[in-house]
């Protein structure tokens, strides 16, 4: 397909899809630029405590690609060349504002954050207040509205430039999870294999930190994007006073996550009674940039909950050595 059916091939299908009338191009520039921003978000710390107030902290990402750059006629090698640079820029978001509102028991209490721009592959931190009722229990919906320009096309004529914009919205849903503090069972560790468009595993040291036997427990990843999880429940069994166990949980990613660290949401089912705790998975660059074998890291991490416990149980003994010397002692 020569380069001229191609474009417009392009102008059609844009045409075809509702946005002609807000579509505007220079009729004899030298490039056309197939692409625009895409954002993405999601929260760093979804789980909140009812009756308070708290930060919430949400990622935006543009995840924008450029499809193609379309020439369209020839001319002065520099303009061309000049043209062609400003032309990339057309997947960058610029004059953002990003707006958080809730429902019901969870309130956002702060307004609208302003951006100048957020180019391609760039990531912003957005903090907000969010207040949730005291009776607040379980998952509930944010939603966060953004609306931004993007550049339609550019040309270079006489040694200046000129550049068409087109504003945009979009919405995305924030999930968010209310529960209060359970300190009866404690994350000690995370280890996972994950990197971007990877499929793959997170192990979780979780610790029955109270003094019961936690039954019958069970655990359930909790992802929200850039990760997705199935419906599969982990078996850990009993878990007495002080005993570790690793949770080994499948997850994936989006093949466009930023390398960072998230924090994902861990469901425990234990005595008929479902508690969350937090998980922070730092994804990597590529499967070569994790350190270690997950391999290697199950039984290094089974070995510290069996030190951990072991040590525990040696605690018991020795005291109860020391109470019945304590008992002959008094009965003397």
């Amino acid at each position: 397909m020569n380069r001229p059916l191609l474009l417009l091939c392009v102008l059609a299908t844009l045409v075809a899809t509702g946005c002609a009338e807000e579509l505007m191009f220079f009729a004899d520039d030298h490039y056309k630029a197939a692409g625009e921003p895409l954002l993405k978000a999601s929260a760093v710390n979804p789980v909140l405590e009812p009756g308070t107030n708290s930060p919430l902290r949400i990622t935006l990402e543009n995840v924008g690609l450029l499809q193609e750059l379309i020439p369209n006629k020839a001319g002065d090698a520099g303009e061309i060349s000049a043209e062609a640079r400003k032309e990339l820029h057309s997947i960058d978001a610029v004059n953002i504002t990003a707006k958080l509102s809730g429902k019901g028991p969870v309130v956002v209490t702060s307004g609208p954050h302003a951006l100048a721009s957020l180019p391609a592959g760039g990531v912003a931190k957005l903090d907000f207040n969010v207040t949730t009722g005291g009776e607040a229990d379980g998952w509930y919906s944010l939603l966060l509205e953004t609306e931004y320009e993007h550049q339609m096309d550019v040309k270079v004529s006489n040694g200046s430039s000129s550049s068409l914009y087109r504003p945009t919205n979009c919405s995305q849903k924030i999930s968010v999870l209310v529960q209060g503090p359970d300190r009866s069972l404690k994350v000690e560790g995370v280890v996972s294999d994950l990197y971007p468009g990877a499929n793959g595993t997170i192990l979780a040291v979780i610790k029955n930190n109270g003094i019961d036997v936690a039954r019958n427990c069970t655990a359930r990843l909790m992802a929200v994007p850039p990760f997705g999880s199935s419906s599969e429940r982990y078996g850990l069994g009993d878990l007495r006073p002080g005993q570790v166990v690793v949770a080994r949980l499948s997850a994936k990613v989006d093949g466009n996550a930023a390398v960072r660290e998230y924090r994902l949401a861990c469901e425990v089912v234990h005595d008929n009674q479902t508690v969350m705790v937090s998980l922070p998975v730092l994804l990597k660059k590529s499967p070569d940039s994790f350190p270690g074998s997950l391999v290697i890291a199950i039984p290094i991490l089974a070995l510290v909950g069996g030190i951990v416990l072991l040590m525990r149980e040696r605690k018991k003994k020795r005291s109860g050595r020391t109470l019945k010397g304590r008992k002959k002692w008094l009965g003397r």
